[in-house]
């Protein structure tokens, strides 16, 4: 019976954290565009444009 109830727990708990995660992978793919194109190119490749 405990292990009914652990293993039920456990799966609740799996189903929340996949909810959880798959809530943040949406904002996640909508964000990187910005942070990559913002953050890496923008500062690293258009800096080393205009320095050299």
């Amino acid at each position: 019976m405990l292990a009914l109830y652990l293993g039920s727990l456990s799966k609740l708990k799996y189903e929340a954290v996949q909810e959880v995660l798959s809530e943040y992978n949406i904002k996640a793919k909508a964000i990187p565009y910005k942070v990559d194109s913002g953050v890496t190119s923008n500062s690293f490749s258009r800096r080393d444009l205009y320095r050299s």
